[in-house]
């Protein structure tokens, strides 16, 4: 068994049993939860690379209550077959983690994927999706993170990224819940060809959305959750014969829908802003794009047809008092961190991945904007 398989395994086992966090499991306990693995199991525990399954805290209380009995009954085996069963009913299931791909879970998928979740995976390891993904959250609050931006996320709120983000969940209430769907890009560009620029535009500078009382807003978050039953009727489980005209038909089906709700948005929050304030939304719009390639000024101000003094007026007055420059290594290390956290990349990979001349480039930069070197980083996270 691998260090990193074993790391887990011993930490599952302590979440399991109720072991204090201080304490190791003992070998005869590593052995028989290993054992329940391998024979009850087996479908279900499956590591790939770094990637982690979906659990919630439903199925942890569930866990503790089964092992607690299998150790009192010392029928271990039985025991850790009805755990399995219960698992697979709950949230997380074998379907949902193999319909994932298995590299880089769940940044990127192969197909359209909907999926009930709490978020879990995104509270310790922070991910960096190239796929689009739209979330809604049904019950509780998160506060959740892409780098520079923090949203909260609560009950009627709507997180959409059409062509992905780095996403990283801050904190949760015990009792959320969200809807997810994943789209590949692929997929994306081929449903928004016949859509209007303007309203993709607004989508990339307003990625989230919180729904009023009114009844006009209450109509469209009711059709939303439609959107969703739908999706899951669809794309959760088995794949059909048709699946790729499903999944064209319904995701451009799905944006038009959602570009057509724009207005009565804007019409609800009764916001308008100004040329700074709009320059600011794209501004970051780009630097979510493009800051692990581009950390200059310069590149944005001239994607924004402006100079890098008025995006600096424009950002120091609108953005926390935060310079362009600021803003742009504040991004630029939340994506160091997810790679980071990927200990089968080398930091000198990490380094050439990100643009750094060198490793020694991309350490003194961390180290400048974290206090650590990316090598103290990682050995703290493990």
């Amino acid at each position: 068994m691998t260090d990193a398989c074993f790391l887990y395994l011993n930490h599952l086992l302590l979440n399991l049993s109720g072991i204090s966090s201080g304490k190791l499991a003992t070998d005869r306990q590593l052995i028989w939860f290993h054992g329940c693995i391998t024979e009850s199991l087996r479908c279900f525990f499956i590591f790939k690379r770094q990637n982690y399954t979906f659990y919630s805290i439903q199925t942890m209380t569930k866990a503790r209550q089964n092992v607690a009995f299998s150790e009192q009954s010392g029928d271990n085996s039985k025991e850790m077959t009805i755990f399995a069963v219960q698992i697979k009913n709950i949230s997380v299931s074998i379907q949902t983690y193999n319909a994932m791909p298995s590299s880089s879970f769940p940044s990127d998928v192969h197909s359209i994927y909907y999926l009930d979740t709490d978020l879990m995976p995104l509270r310790e390891h922070p991910y960096h999706f190239r796929c689009g993904f739209y979330l809604v959250c049904t019950q509780g609050r998160a506060l959740v993170s892409t780098g520079v931006q923090q949203y909260v996320f609560d009950e009627q709120t709507e997180l959409i990224f059409l062509t992905g983000s780095l996403l990283e969940v801050l904190d949760t209430t015990p009792d959320f819940h969200a809807r997810a769907l994943f789209f590949p890009q692929e997929v994306f560009l081929k449903a928004i060809l016949p859509i209007d620029t303007p309203y993709f535009n607004y989508t990339h500078e307003h990625p989230c959305y919180r729904h009023t009382p009114d009844e006009r807003s209450q109509k469209t978050w009711r059709e939303m959750l439609l959107w969703m039953d739908m999706a899951r009727m669809l794309f959760a489980e088995n794949q059909s014969t048709f699946q790729p005209q499903h999944e064209h038909n319904f995701l451009q089906s799905l944006l038009m829908w959602l570009f057509n709700t724009i207005p009565d948005k804007q019409a609800a929050t009764g916001i308008l802003y100004n040329r700074k304030q709009q320059l600011c939304h794209r501004f970051m719009q780009l630097v979510r794009e493009h800051s692990s390639q581009e950390h200059l000024v310069p590149f944005y101000a001239t994607r924004l047809c402006i100079t890098p003094r008025y995006l600096y007026e424009a950002t120091t007055q609108y953005l926390d008092g935060k310079s362009p420059k600021r803003l742009i290594d504040e991004q630029l290390v939340a994506e160091t961190k997810v790679l980071l956290n990927n200990p089968t990349l080398s930091i000198t990979g990490i380094a050439a991945q990100l643009n750094f001349a060198d490793q020694s480039c991309l350490s003194r930069f961390f180290k400048k904007q974290t206090g650590l070197s990316p090598k103290e980083y990682r050995e703290q996270r493990i």
